[in-house]
C-alpha cells in the first residue's frame, strides 16, 4: 500500500491518507495503534453468550441479556457478594485482544468511577473471567433513549427539556472532574419509568478512541453525534459533549437527526460545514426559545455554544419555568446598543439578586410551585376496626387493617387521607389521654378537628375459615351513612390477598370519586406492602418499638416479618435504620440496598422516604435526599416525619433558623412530639443556645414519662455541656425506666474524662452484662481494652482486644473485626511496637476490601490510607526521622477521606489527629513556637455524638493517638517551663467550658511532675507522680515511667 494512502479495513479502497472516513462504504479510518483485526468476519472471535442462571466469575449471577452493541452485550446480574442487581458489560473479544485498549479502559474508568451524579450512571470496575473481559456498572431499571424514541417518536417538549437538564446536569459533574464523554448519544442514556435520566459509559468512549464496532464485529462509523471537531479529529472538551446533547435534543423534539447521509463520511462533513435546519421546520410545535437552544448548542464553532454543561442546565431551568406560550414567543427585535447594555445589567444582576432574596425568603415556596400537590378531592380517615371474632389473638388486625386501608387509599391522587398517626397526634393536642383503638365517638371528634370529610369504621368477624371484613363510610358533619360493604375471603391472609383492593375501590367510590378517577387509580389501590398478614403483624409491632428506641426488640419483630416475607420493603427499611444506628454499615448497606430494591411494592410515600435515605449513604449526595424530602413535605403536608428529616438536613448545613423553623412545622402537627422536641433541643442546643436546649429536651421528658430516650437525651446535654455529674444522674434515671437502655457505656466514658478507670471499667462490665445486643457487647469490649491500656494493663488491654475480635468473628461482624485490627494497631502503636501497628492496619482494611464493593470501598479505602499514613508519620516523630515523618503527613493530606465524600462525624476528629502530626513535626523540625501557633489557630476541639453510627470510630480517633501534650513539650523545647506547666494543668483539669471530652494518658503527670522538679516544686510534683502510681497500680511491670515515678518519689514517710 502507498505511503499516502491508508487502505479500508473493511472494502480496502485506498483513501487518501488525509481523510477520516473510507469514500466508498464510510468506514472509520485512522485508528490510533488499532490491532490487525481479521478482514474475515467469519474467522472473528465470537462473544460467550451467557445465558439466565449462570454464575460468571463466580460472583455475577445472569438474570437477563440486556442488550447488544458495539462494545459486546449488556447483562442484568446479581451480584451475589454484596446481593444487589448490576449491569456487566461483556466485551468483544476483538476489541478485548488488544492490550492497549484495555489498559485505557482500566486508566479511564479510573477516572470515570470519581463521577458520583444521580444523572450518571456509576462505574465500578474491570475484570476478567473465563477468558473474557467485563466492565461493572450500575444497572438502570428502565430503556436507552434511542429504544425510547424508536417507541414512541419524538417527544413532548417539557419531557425533552427535562431529560437533556438532567444528561446536562450529569456532564456538568463530570466535565468539573476532567471527564469528557465524547460519544454521547441517545444508546447511552438510560431513562427509568419515572423520568429520571441517567448518562452511561463515560471512560468507554474515551479508551475506544475512535473505534466504533457493531454487534457483528465490523468496525464501522455512524457519527450522526458527532461535533465537528471529533469529525476533524481535533481536540474536544466538554463543549464537544453539549454539541452532541444538541443533536439528541433535535432528535428527541423533531424525530430526526440534523444531518444525514448515504455515508458516515457523508455526515461527519455535514457536521463540519452545513448549517442544520431550524428545528421549527420540521416541527412548529417547538418553542423560538427551544429552538434558540437546541441551535446554539449545535454551532460549529466551539466559542460560540454554550460553555459549560451548567450554563445549558440553567437555561433549560430558566425554559422549564416559562408556560408554553411565554415559550412560543418570537425573540425581540433588535434595540440599539444602549438598550442592549441596559438589559444586560439587568439580567445579569437584577434577576439573579431577586432569585437569591427570594429563595432566601420563602424557602420551600419555589419548590411547592414545582412539585405541586396531588389534585385531591375529597378528604377521608379509617380508624380502628372491631374484632367481632371471639379470638384475641386478632386483635392485631384492630390496627393492621386501618393502616392496609390507609396505605392503599393514600396511592390515589384524589384522595387527601388522615393517617392513624395523625390522628393520635390530633389525641395528644387535645390532651386526651393515649388509647391503643380509637372508637367512633372520638374518630368523628378528631376528623371534624382536622376537617376531614369522610369516615371509615369497620369490623370483622371469622365463621369457620371465612374471614369476613365489613366497611361503613360516615359523612363527618351529617353522621350519615355514605355506603357500607362487605369483603371476605378464606382466612385472614385474604385480606392481603384480595379484600383490601376491593374495600379499597369501594371506599373511593363511598366518598363520591367518580369512576373515572377509581379506575384510573386501581392498580395503586390493589397494592399492598407485603404478600403476608402475619408479617405486617410483626413489621407494625417492630416499628412502634422502633419510635420508642427499643431497638434489641424491635430487630427481632422486624426480622420476623422479613423471615415471613422476603420482599417486604418496608421491614428491610426499617431494619436499615437499625443496623445504622448500631453502627453495623456492611448490614445497613445491605438491608437499604434491599428496600429500594424491593421498593416498587411499596407505597409511594415510602418509597420516597427509601429514596432519600439512599440518596445520602448509596450515592452520597445530600442534595438529591434534599429534594425528595421536598416533594414529600409538598406532596404529603400532614406526614410529620418530613420536617424531622429536613430539621436534620438544615442542622447539618449550619442553617438554624430553617431547621428550628421545619421542627416547629412537625410541632404544629404534634405539638407533644417526643422526636421532634429531641431534634429541636438539639439544634438549640448547635446553634450556642443552652438555656432553650435545657428547656425543649425538659418538655421531651414530660411529654414522654415513661420512655427512656428523652432522659438519655436530656442527660447527653448535660454532657455536651460539660454538667457531668447531671448527666450521670439523668443516665441512671434513663437505665432505671429501661435497664438494657446502653447509658452504662456513656456513664463509664464519663468517669474516664474524670480519671476514674476503675470505674470506667466496672461501668463497662454492667454495660456488657446488660448488653441486649451483639453490638452493644462488642463495644463493650472495646472499651475494656481502651480503659485497660490506659491504666498501663497493656498486655490485658490486647487480650480484650482480640476477645473483641474473636467475638466479632463469632457473630459473623467482620465491621466489628475490622475494627478490633484498627484498635489494635494503636494499642501496638503506644506500647512502641510500630511494626505489629501497621501489620494490624492492613489485616483490618484486608477485612473491609472484602466487605463492601468499590462504591462503597472508596471512602473506607481513602480512610484506611489516611490512617496507615497518619500513624507511620507519628512514628517516624518518635524515632526522629523528620523526612519520612514529613512524607506521611503529605501522603496522609493526599488521602485525606474528606475528598471521597467520607462522612458519619469523622472529619473533623480525622482533621485533628493530622493538625496534631503536623505540630509534631515542627516540634521536631527545630521550630516548637510555630507548633504552638498552629496548635492555638487550628487545633479545635470538638464533641463528636455519642452513639451510632459515628460511635466508636470518632472517639477512637479523638483519643488515639495518645501525644496530645505538643503543645507543652513545645514550650519545655523553647526552656520556657512557666508555660509547658501551665499547659499540663491545662488541659489535665476538666473545664466544663470546654470542647475537651478526651481521655487523659496518666503518663502526663509523669511529665508534669518532672517539671514541677525542675523548678524545685517538690510538693506539686509529688502530688503528680503519686496521682500515676495511683492510676498504674496494676500496669504491667517494665514501664519505664513507673520505676522513676517511684525512684523520684521516695520511700513513703
Amino acid at each position: 500500500m502507498k505511503k499516502d494512502t491508508v487502505s479500508c479495513p473493511l472494502c480496502h479502497f485506498d483513501n487518501p491518507a488525509d481523510t477520516f472516513f473510507c469514500g466508498k462504504c464510510g468506514t472509520r479510518l485512522g485508528i490510533e495503534e488499532s490491532p490487525q483485526y481479521s478482514k474475515t468476519m467469519t474467522m472473528m472471535v465470537e462473544a460467550p453468550i451467557l445465558e439466565r442462571g449462570k454464575l460468571f466469575a463466580g460472583r455475577y449471577e445472569v438474570i437477563e441479556e440486556l442488550g447488544r452493541g458495539g462494545m459486546g452485550s449488556v447483562y442484568r446480574v446479581e451480584d451475589k457478594k454484596v446481593n444487589e442487581e448490576i449491569a456487566l458489560k461483556l466485551i468483544n473479544p476483538e476489541i478485548a485482544q488488544d492490550r492497549k485498549v484495555i489498559d485505557r479502559f482500566s486508566h479511564e474508568l479510573k477516572v470515570a468511577r470519581q463521577i458520583s451524579h444521580r444523572n450518571v450512571c456509576r462505574m465500578y470496575d474491570l475484570g476478567e473471567a473465563e477468558g473474557s473481559h467485563f466492565i461493572t456498572m450500575e444497572y438502570v431499571a428502565g430503556e436507552d433513549l434511542r429504544s425510547l424514541l424508536k417507541r414512541i417518536g419524538r417527544l413532548p417538549e417539557d419531557k425533552a427539556l427535562a431529560i437533556a437538564r438532567q444528561v446536562a446536569d450529569g456532564l456538568a459533574e463530570a466535565h468539573h472532574l476532567g471527564v469528557v464523554h465524547r460519544d454521547l448519544k441517545p444508546g447511552n442514556i438510560m431513562v427509568d419509568r419515572e423520568g429520571n435520566a441517567k448518562v452511561m459509559d463515560f471512560g468507554i468512549a474515551r479508551s475506544t478512541r475512535a473505534k466504533v464496532v457493531t454487534a457483528t464485529g465490523m468496525i464501522i462509523g455512524t457519527p450522526d453525534y458527532m461535533s465537528p471537531e471529533q469529525a476533524e479529529a481535533k481536540e474536544v472538551d466538554g463543549r464537544s459533549d453539549l454539541y452532541s446533547l444538541g443533536v439528541i435534543l433535535y432528535e428527541m423534539t423533531t424525530g430526526a437527526v440534523p444531518f444525514e447521509g448515504e455515508t458516515a463520511l457523508a455526515v461527519a462533513m455535514k457536521h463540519k460545514s452545513e448549517a442544520p435546519r431550524d428545528p421549527r421546520e420540521i416541527n412548529p410545535q417547538i418553542s423560538v426559545a427551544l429552538s434558540r437552544l437546541i441551535l446554539k448548542c449545535l454551532e460549529k464553532d466551539k466559542e460560540k455554544r454554550f460553555q459549560s454543561a451548567s450554563d445549558l442546565s440553567a437555561e433549560i431551568k430558566t425554559l422549564e419555568g416559562l408556560p408554553t406560550a411565554e415559550r412560543m414567543k418570537p425573540r425581540r427585535t433588535p434595540v440599539p446598543a444602549k438598550e442592549i447594555t441596559v438589559t444586560f445589567k439587568l439580567r445579569k444582576f437584577l434577576i439573579p439578586a431577586l432569585a437569591v432574596a427570594v429563595l432566601a425568603a420563602l424557602g420551600l415556596v419555589l419548590s411547592r410551585i414545582v412539585l405541586k400537590p396531588k389534585a385531591v378531592e375529597r378528604s377521608v380517615a379509617v380508624i380502628s376496626f372491631q374484632n367481632q371474632t371471639g379470638d384475641a389473638a386478632f386483635d392485631y388486625l384492630r390496627s393492621a387493617i386501618p393502616n392496609l386501608l390507609i396505605t392503599s387509599l393514600e396511592q390515589s391522587k384524589y384522595l387527601q387521607v388522615t393517617t392513624f398517626e395523625r390522628l393520635r397526634d390530633l389525641l395528644r393536642q387535645e390532651g386526651k389521654p393515649e388509647t391503643e383503638t380509637i372508637d367512633s365517638d372520638l374518630g368523628f371528634e378528631l376528623c371534624r378537628q382536622d376537617n376531614v370529610e369522610a369516615l371509615v369504621l369497620g369490623s370483622y368477624v371469622k365463621a369457620g375459615e371465612t374471614f369476613a371484613t365489613d366497611v361503613k363510610i360516615f359523612d363527618v358533619k351529617t353522621r350519615k351513612m355514605m355506603k357500607s360493604f362487605t369483603a371476605q375471603g378464606l382466612g385472614a391472609q385474604s385480606i392481603l390477598d384480595k379484600q383490601i383492593a376491593q374495600l379499597s375501590r369501594e371506599i373511593s367510590r363511598g366518598v363520591g370519586l367518580s369512576k373515572r378517577a377509581v379506575d384510573e387509580t386501581a392498580a395503586q389501590l390493589a397494592q399492598t406492602p407485603t404478600s403476608s398478614i402475619d408479617a405486617y403483624k410483626y413489621y407494625l409491632a417492630g416499628h412502634e418499638k422502633l419510635e420508642k428506641m427499643y431497638f434489641a426488640e424491635a430487630r427481632k419483630d422486624l426480622e420476623k416479618a422479613i423471615e415471613l416475607d422476603p420482599r417486604f420493603a418496608l421491614a428491610y427499611r426499617d431494619l436499615s435504620s437499625l443496623n445504622l444506628r448500631s453502627g453495623d454499615m456492611e448490614a445497613f448497606l445491605a438491608t437499604i440496598t434491599k428496600a429500594r430494591e424491593l421498593s416498587a411494592r411499596a407505597a409511594e410515600k415510602d418509597r420516597l422516604f427509601i429514596e432519600a435515605v439512599y440518596a445520602q449513604y448509596i450515592d452520597h449526595d445530600p442534595d438529591k435526599r434534599f429534594r425528595i424530602l421536598q416533594e414529600i413535605a409538598v406532596k404529603y403536608p400532614k406526614e410529620k416525619d418530613v420536617h424531622l428529616a429536613l430539621t436534620g438536613y438544615y442542622e447539618g448545613k449550619r442553617m438554624f433558623p430553617q431547621a428550628i423553623a421545619e421542627a416547629e412545622k412537625g410541632l404544629a402537627l404534634d405539638p407533644k412530639w417526643s422526636a421532634a422536641l429531641n431534634q429541636l433541643g438539639f439544634v438549640y442546643l448547635d446553634a450556642g443556645d443552652a438555656v432553650k436546649a435545657e428547656e425543649t429536651l425538659k418538655k421531651q421528658v414530660a411529654v414522654a414519662p415513661g420512655e427512656a430516650n428523652p432522659l438519655d437525651s436530656l442527660a447527653f446535654m448535660y454532657y455536651l455541656t460539660g454538667r457531668l455529674d447531671e448527666a450521670v444522674e439523668y443516665y441512671k434515671q434513663a437505665l432505671k425506666v429501661k435497664p438494657d437502655f446502653g447509658c452504662e457505656e456513656i456513664i463509664g466514658y464519663i468517669e474516664a474524662v474524670k480519671g476514674n478507670y476503675g470505674g470506667a471499667l466496672a461501668w463497662i462490665d454492667q454495660f456488657i452484662l446488660m448488653a441486649p445486643n451483639n453490638d452493644n457487647k462488642g463495644r463493650g469490649y472495646w472499651w475494656k481494652a481502651v480503659y485497660n491500656h490506659v491504666s498501663g494493663r497493656r498486655g490485658q488491654a490486647k487480650d480484650e482486644m482480640k476477645r473483641f475480635q474473636r467475638f466479632a468473628e463469632s457473630v459473623g461482624s467482620k465491621y466489628g473485626v475490622a475494627l478490633a485490627l484498627y484498635g489494635e494497631a494503636w494499642l501496638f502503636f503506644d506500647s512502641g511496637d510500630y511494626d505489629n501497628a501497621l501489620r494490624c492496619l492492613s489485616q483490618g482494611q484486608q477485612v473491609i476490601d472484602a466487605m463492601f464493593d468499590e462504591r462503597v470501598a472508596r471512602p473506607l479505602e481513602a480512610l484506611a490510607a489516611f490512617e496507615r499514613d497518619l500513624m507511620a508519620g507519628f512514628a517516624a516523630v518518635r524515632e526522629g526521622r523528620l523526612e519520612a515523618a514529613r512524607g506521611k503527613a503529605d501522603a496522609a493530606t493526599t488521602a485525606w477521606p474528606g475528598s471521597q465524600g467520607f462522612r458519619l462525624g469523622k472529619d473533623r476528629v480525622l482533621e485533628l489527629a493530622l493538625i496534631s502530626l503536623r505540630a509534631e513535626i515542627l516540634v521536631l523540625e527545630g521550630k516548637p513556637a510555630e507548633a504552638i501557633v498552629l496548635m492555638e489557630k487550628e487545633f479545635k476541639l470538638i464533641i463528636p455524638g455519642f452513639g451510632p453510627p459515628v460511635f466508636p470510630y470518632n472517639y477512637y480517633f479523638l483519643n488515639f493517638p495518645l501525644d496530645q501534650d505538643v503543645v507543652p513539650r513545645a514550650y519545655e523545647k523553647m526552656g520556657n517551663i512557666d508555660k509547658a506547666i501551665e499547659a499540663y494543668q491545662k488541659f489535665l483539669t476538666f473545664d466544663p467550658k470546654s470542647q475537651d471530652r478526651r481521655i487523659h494518658n496518666p503518663v502526663y503527670h509523669y511529665r508534669l511532675a518532672k517539671l514541677y522538679d525542675a523548678k524545685g516544686l517538690k510538693d506539686q510534683a509529688a502530688a503528680e507522680y503519686r496521682k500515676l502510681l495511683e492510676d498504674w497500680k496494676d500496669a504491667d511491670p517494665g514501664i519505664p515511667e513507673l520505676p522513676d515515678a517511684k525512684k523520684r518519689l521516695g520511700p513513703p514517710a
